[in-house]
């Protein structure tokens, strides 16, 4: 009949290749389990990324919200030299104002009728 052995296998023969059916099915598992740790690991770098993302994107939440409190404690705190900044301001434009009706033929000085200019 096709297929079938000729001859039993010996003993010594079938320990053989039972021992070498052993040793592959262990390095088969071995590779297997190498593989599995592997992905668990590229898994657990995969979160990782993750985590550092959320954290640095945390981090720069915090910074923005105390930049804004900066500048909002900023512009209290220099709220009152700004008030009076705007007041020189004011006090100068009429000044200059004053001056330019002056430089313009503004109302003569000594009664007299103001003189034109020509260039």
């Amino acid at each position: 009949m096709a297929g079938q052995p000729d001859r039993l296998l010996e003993p010594a023969e079938q320990v053989l290749i039972l021992t070498q059916i052993g040793w592959e099915l262990d390095t088969e598992i071995k590779e297997q389990n190498e593989m599995s740790r592997l992905t668990d690991m590229v898994r657990d770098l995969r979160g990782s990324r993750d985590r550092v993302t959320n954290e640095v994107g945390q981090a720069i939440d915090e910074v923005k919200h105390l930049e804004r409190q900066v500048g909002d404690l900023t512009r209290a705190a220099a709220a009152p030299q700004i008030k009076e900044l705007n007041q020189v301001k004011a006090e100068l434009q009429e000044v200059i104002n004053e001056l330019a009706e002056l430089t313009n033929g503004g109302p003569p000085l000594d009664g007299s009728t103001p003189s034109s200019v020509t260039s």
